[in-house]
């Protein structure tokens, strides 16, 4: 892959961050009116041919406008995902509220009550395994209520998933040496329409296991990555990284 100009830098993130948003192809007309380019639309236009070429965005049938491919979003996570970047202190003091109320129970009900917070905060899915003979799962429903799943075959790919979860969860463990993995699409083993950040976790007496955010590959990388990193610090710690 060839390294990007930096006006197709700002093009292609446009592009990423306004699919995102709105799960809504951007045509270079509304690049250029919401972005602020500084060229002219056809110009953009031949950014856009110059990156769908490269394999970073594609149109649908039914649109001009373009979204990110599968491609796009894994060149997203390897050359422009912020891995030190802080959470935004208004979401790390909620994570700390829940963490002052569950500091003092059992484990397994501090990750659980934790596994929900990421799901509410970064409206996915957040799977769980402990130790790793059981499994919690939670935030399905802000999967199901995302525009890609609304295909009855993509749920009952969910209802298969939920069903095996023992399975999926004692293969699912992280591999690389930054400690929270990224598969997208095909490299995610539950699901090719899918993402998954994962990471592992292992606390004081000796609770271990994985947790796993699952949302469409139209997910918020940097902020997913952000809440995960957090948590397992938070895990591992015992006690809220203040900012």
């Amino acid at each position: 892959m060839v390294e990007l100009s930096q006006r197709k830098t700002a093009l292609f993130s446009a592009i990423l961050q306004e699919y995102v948003e709105t799960a809504k192809p951007i045509s270079s007309k509304a690049l250029v009116e919401k972005y602020g380019f500084e060229v002219s639309p056809a110009t953009v236009r031949n950014d856009m041919q110059e990156l769908e070429e490269l394999g970073l965005i594609t149109h649908p049938h039914t649109s001009a406008g373009r979204i990110p491919t599968e491609t796009g979003y894994r060149y997203y996570v390897e050359h422009y995902l912020e891995r030190d970047r802080p959470l935004q202190s208004n979401v790390s003091h909620t994570f700390q509220a829940v963490w002052e109320v569950v500091e003092t129970e059992q484990p397994e009900r501090q990750i659980k009550t934790l596994a929900k917070a990421v799901a509410e905060v970064a409206q996915q899915a957040v799977l769980v395994s402990f130790n790793p003979y059981s499994f919690y799962y939670t935030g399905i429903t802000n999967v199901f209520s995302q525009p890609e799943f609304s295909d009855p075959l993509v749920m009952q790919s969910f209802g298969v998933l939920i069903d095996h979860l023992d399975e999926v969860m004692t293969n699912l463990q992280p591999t690389s040496s930054r400690d929270i993995d990224i598969l997208i699409g095909t490299d995610n083993p539950i699901s090719a329409r899918c993402s998954i950040l994962v990471t592992d976790y292992q606390i004081s007496d000796g609770v271990v296991g994985a947790v796993v955010v699952l949302g469409p590959l139209r997910m918020n990388y940097q902020l997913n990555y952000q809440i995960l990193k957090y948590i397992k610090d938070l895990l591992i710690n015992q006690s809220p990284t203040h900012d």
